[in-house]
């Protein structure tokens, strides 16, 4: 996620700073990072950066590594991942179109390209 918040905060369909990227709304009210509204995972993420858990550190790591350009992007620039291949936000639809589709670990990761009008 680190990658797709610094990725989103480079390209011009997005807020160009990484705490607006973050805290970027839907037309719903909701995060458009979906965690932000589940308290478990903001509590999960408070007591990570408490601890500094060996996730919390690699997340912030590799945030690091990526405003600096130390390290090439794993995602190769994407904006948006998930769990499974098949969910929404990594393929095409109306609003978008999935490029640079690339698997890491678990998850799915995509780049946003608005469909030219």
């Amino acid at each position: 996620m680190a990658y797709t918040v610094v990725n989103r905060a480079s390209h011009p369909g997005y807020p160009n700073s990484l705490r607006d990227v973050l805290y970027d709304r839907a037309s719903d009210g909701r995060h458009k990072y979906e965690t932000l509204d589940e308290a478990g995972h903001t509590q999960s993420w408070n007591e990570a950066k408490q601890t500094r858990s060996f996730e919390c550190m690699s997340a912030m790591r590799a945030a690091q590594a990526e405003r600096s350009g130390s390290e090439p992007n794993p995602t190769r620039g994407a904006t948006d991942f998930a769990s499974q291949e098949n969910w929404p936000s990594v393929n095409d639809n109306q609003y978008w179109r999935a490029t640079k589709k690339t698997q890491i670990g678990n998850q799915w990761f995509v780049a946003r390209e608005m469909w030219k009008k």
